[in-house]
């Protein structure tokens, strides 16, 4: 495709154990891959609270052209 594309989360929900100790987020890249893009992100409290269950991540996701994941 022509188009930089949409960046959408692999899956709508993710389980955590404490115990994992982090958490691996997948974003793809759909419907285009032109050009490089950076996609900023910071995490946000649910049913779990900055501080008391975990710590707060501020930053980019960084694709370069044709990448998709």
């Amino acid at each position: 495709d022509d188009h930089s594309g949409l960046f959408v989360f692999d899956n709508d929900e993710k389980d955590v154990v404490e115990s994992d100790g982090l958490a691996q987020i997948t974003v793809l890249r759909t419907s285009g891959a032109r050009g490089r893009i950076r996609v900023p992100f910071i995490t946000q409290d649910g049913t779990a609270l900055i501080g008391r269950d975990y710590l707060t991540k501020e930053g980019e996701v960084i694709f370069e052209n044709n990448e998709n994941q």
